[in-house]
């Protein structure tokens, strides 16, 4: 029961951290070019590995070129957005991602809830 719970709320996370990411902009992040609500691409910065995959901070909306562009070229975007965000939010990001964890189901749900409160 808890794994199919785990599960389910995974697929909700990612579903809800998504729609957050399109509902924040209707620009690209890294070419400033508009993009229609559902082309917006939920890019992860540092990966979804671990304790970065709900990491909005970690998250950008790109358009599907730019996408496809840091999937290519990930230390070459890594420098945009380090120029764009700032050297400090880099640093937090890195020491973020460097705790790796497994996401219990009592921190999914505290999150879900969170998520779904987040003011748009």
């Amino acid at each position: 029961m808890t794994k199919n719970r785990r599960k389910a709320l995974i697929r909700e996370l990612n579903s809800l951290t998504s729609v957050i990411i399109r509902k924040q902009s209707r620009y690209c992040e890294l070419c400033n070019e508009y993009v229609w609500y559902h082309m917006m691409a939920r890019h992860h910065i540092f990966g979804r590995g671990g304790n970065m995959i709900f990491k909005l901070e970690g998250m950008s909306g790109v358009c599907p070129g730019c996408h496809e562009e840091a999937r290519q070229h990930k230390q070459r975007i890594l420098d945009r957005y380090i120029t764009l965000r700032g050297r400090k939010w880099y640093i937090e990001m890195i020491t973020e991602k460097a705790k790796t964890k497994k996401w219990t189901v009592g921190e999914l749900e505290a999150l879900e809830v969170e998520l779904n409160e987040n003011p748009v």
